[in-house]
């Protein structure tokens, strides 16, 4: 593997932002797990690679559909879906893995934009939403792929994939991490169609912003009461 593109694997393989919030317990011993993974700590078979332009990018996505036997684990972004389900070999890739029995698992961020390629997922696949969610990846039971940017029904520009075992179990429990955080769909779209705002938690250490909201806080009670 060229040194440029070792390079890049190690720095995908460290960003957090593949992740949404990233894998609370990716710790500095994961990491290093990783890199001496990457660095030859292999078993005999297994490999890790960087692959550019997106008529390999498609194929190799296909064939870890194809190779899947068991499960199909997928985050994405927001645009996820609309590649999932607006570029044609990735979507009958799907829909053949579904025929095929395959569990298919996808978090995304579900919003107006993308609500009738995650409806038309839906249909095959037990779909999540995750507010926030950033980057791609997908797991098996056996590889792995990831890539830090996706685009609306534009295949992907370059990916990471690997078959060591020691990275696809630890992006098996990403996965399962983020799964757990993530709602129903049905949920989110219910609150979509209703118009309803998502509650969002932010930790204010600002003095002036804290009585700014406060203050608008008080404004708000104050017309509530009079109307």
């Amino acid at each position: 593997m060229h040194e440029r593109e070792l390079h890049e694997e190690n720095e995908y393989l460290r960003d957090k932002s593949f992740h949404g919030e990233g894998k609370e317990s990716s710790t500095n011993n994961d990491t290093s797990k990783i890199i001496n993974v990457i660095k030859g700590t292999k078993t005999k078979g297994e490999r890790t690679e960087v692959i550019y332009g997106s008529e390999k990018t498609t194929k190799m996505i296909l064939k870890v559909l194809d190779n899947t036997s068991i499960k199909w684990d997928n985050y994405t972004n927001s645009q996820g879906p609309s590649i999932g389900m607006g570029v044609n070999p990735i979507r009958k890739g799907f829909k053949d893995a579904y025929k095929r029995g395959i569990i298919i698992r996808f978090i995304t961020e579900i919003n107006n934009s993308n609500l009738r390629y995650c409806e038309e997922f839906m249909k095959i696949a037990e779909l999540r939403h995750l507010d926030n969610s950033k980057g791609g990846m997908a797991v098996t039971e056996k590889e792995y792929i990831a890539t830090a940017n996706l685009q609306e029904a534009q295949p992907v520009a370059h990916l990471i994939y690997s078959n060591v075992m020691e990275i696809v179990e630890q992006q098996q429990e990403v996965f399962e991490s983020l799964w757990e955080k993530a709602i129903p769909a049905e949920q989110r779209i219910r609150e979509i169609r209703e118009g309803y705002q998502r509650i969002s938690t932010k930790v204010i250490d600002n003095w002036n912003e804290i009585y700014k909201n406060i203050s608008n806080l008080a404004e708000t009670s104050e017309e509530d009461h009079s109307g």
